[in-house]
């Protein structure tokens, strides 16, 4: 009978760890991975410049350009073990500018799992020129949240009539 009480202590106590060691390995697994971050002008021609905007990963090591009054091109890829509940994107002055920008999108990225995030936001002609901060934030509905974050800089317009 004793033996009989051993064994059941036993096999209890490592149905417990195993029981315990799943619930953390779940937890653990809940994770956001946010990729291949594009920034910049929505207009802006890709050969012209001879630069291969494909290859730029979130780490840009240039800040990305856009003039105000343009239409500031965002992209990136979005992997989540967790439905999506929300992406934000921020802006913000480096400078202690008055202008910010923070917009929530829901829409077509609400509970995905893994999907490709692409937007394009019209920067205001009154934006102040000058050097942003960027973030974009990926929120999943168990609460999780990853953000990467670049530069961006508000250029003065260019005279179109210059030639190269």
């Amino acid at each position: 009978m004793k033996k009989l009480t051993y064994i059941t202590a036993i096999v209890f106590t490592l149905f417990s760890f195993v029981s315990c060691s799943d619930d953390d390995d779940a937890t653990a697994a809940a994770r956001i991975e946010i990729t291949d971050l594009e920034l910049g002008s929505g207009h802006h021609d890709h050969e012209e410049d001879g630069h291969d905007h494909e290859e730029e990963g979130h780490e840009h090591e240039e800040a990305a350009e856009i003039e105000p009054g343009g239409d500031l091109h965002i992209a990136a890829q979005v992997y989540a073990s967790e439905k999506v509940a929300t992406i934000t994107v921020e802006l913000h002055s480096e400078n202690g500018g008055s202008w910010e920008l923070e917009q929530v999108f829901t829409g077509k990225y609400l509970n995905a799992i893994n999907t490709e995030f692409h937007e394009h936001i019209l920067i205001p002609e009154d934006a102040v020129p000058g050097d942003y901060h960027f973030h974009l934030e990926v929120k999943d509905l168990a609460g999780n949240t990853e953000e990467v974050d670049a530069e961006l800089k508000i250029v003065e317009h260019e005279d179109e009539h210059e030639e190269a």
